[in-house]
């Protein structure tokens, strides 16, 4: 009779376990999703302000909501941010949902910003200092230009990459289209 106890307390354990199994949606996800759910940062799962509403600031930034699964872009008051406050959509992407990353890159091909970076022409011998956006960092970042060829993805200066592809177009610009420089 005691060997009977533990197979009861085995079986139990067993039906309860595929019970919950099933119950839980994470077993019916595909696995490189929930992989990728579990080796997000903590700060992804920050709210994006703390306590935003008195704050005067009018400044587009995207947040990672973790319930979504995706980065939304809301307007932030300009102070008490948490690290789950992205200047853009790809840094948010970067940091907090790679897939989502990979997918708007291999999408994206009307955005000079999703464009990878390109030397240009070996036939061509200059070597112009310039700048690209990486989308999967969210950072402008240098390199040399052959001088032809090429994509729309090369600025001549890192803050001119910036305006583009990390800031966007800045809130005056957004109101006045005559203020904009982009």
């Amino acid at each position: 009779m005691l060997l009977v106890q533990p197979v009861k307390f085995v079986l139990f354990f067993v039906y309860v376990t595929s019970t919950n199994a099933w119950a839980n949606p994470e077993f019916d996800a595909d696995p490189a999703t929930v992989e990728d759910a579990r080796n997000r940062p903590s700060v992804c799962f920050l709210p994006p302000i703390e306590g935003s509403i008195q704050c005067k600031g009018f400044f587009i930034r995207w947040t990672y909501n973790a319930q979504t699964e995706k980065c939304e872009k809301f307007i932030y008051g300009g102070c008490f941010g948490t690290a789950n406050l992205f200047r853009n959509q790809h840094a948010c992407l970067a940091k907090c949902n790679r897939k989502g990353l990979n997918e708007l890159i291999s999408d994206g091909g009307s955005s000079i910003c999703l464009q990878k970076k390109d030397e240009g022409s070996r036939s061509c011998s200059a070597s112009i200092p310039s700048y690209f956006f990486e989308a999967t960092s969210g950072l402008c970042k240098p390199f040399r230009f052959s001088g032809c060829d090429g994509n729309g993805n090369r600025f001549p200066t890192e803050q001119e990459c910036e305006q583009a592809c990390y800031y966007g177009p800045s809130v005056a610009a957004v109101c006045d289209p005559a203020l904009s420089t982009v």
